[in-house]
């Protein structure tokens, strides 16, 4: 496999996106590919009506957290970080880092200017959306692939349709320590400690179906 090989000649990891065949099913399908190969994969959970999504199966697989020599990495795809259900379960699992490879057309704009910083800064870690450019059968694809601290600030981001390399140092201490010291004793914040799980129940209870 030519990218596996290209990760072992640079010692990186690579998350890239794929559909998937597994019988009769087709996933929308992302690899986590590192210098050893082939890591972990990770199948879309939410479909949207549109695209490729018209055409295949809702993933299976729970969500998962993967160590990439110090750094904890969350698999999502595209639709998927509009659930906040996706990055809390992931930071609750340990994720520094949740991944989105995306593909967002020119109607995703909030998308872009709101949620994804939201879903950093609700969760406390690390947050890289990476979307593509060009079209594709009537769709227009507007870039815009950021990544962002655990603060909701942006560290780099790109701010059009073409094509680009961002950058950013990422610390895996900050997003591990969820305490937040505003003014010692006055005004803290802890993400994790805060919760109220026992209230969320509405949020996990299948929906009633019809007869």
């Amino acid at each position: 496999m030519a990218l596996a090989a290209r990760c072992k000649r640079l010692n990186v990891w690579a998350i890239v996106g794929l559909l998937e065949r597994d019988g009769d099913n087709l996933y929308n399908a992302c690899a986590l590919v590192g210098p050893d190969g082939f890591h972990a994969g990770y199948r879309k959970a939410h479909l949207p009506c549109l695209g490729v999504d018209h055409f295949t199966t809702p993933g299976d697989r729970p969500f998962a957290v993967h160590d990439l020599g110090g750094l904890r990495v969350g698999m999502s795809i595209c639709y998927d970080g509009s659930f906040p259900e996706t990055s809390r379960v992931l930071m609750l699992l340990g994720a520094d880092l949740v991944v989105l490879p995306t593909n967002w057309p020119t109607g995703a704009l909030s998308t872009v200017k709101y949620l994804i910083q939201a879903r950093a800064l609700e969760n406390h870690v690390y947050y890289a959306a990476c979307n593509r450019v060009g079209a594709e059968r009537g769709f227009t694809f507007i870039g815009r692939s950021r990544i962002v601290d655990v603060t909701g600030d942006l560290l780099a981001a790109s701010e059009g349709p073409t094509p680009g390399i961002l950058y950013a140092e990422l610390d895996p201490e900050r997003p591990r320590n969820k305490q937040i010291v505003k003014i010692l004793g006055k005004y803290e914040l802890n993400r994790i400690a805060d919760r109220r799980p026992e209230m969320y129940e509405p949020i996990t209870r299948l929906p009633r179906r019809e007869p």
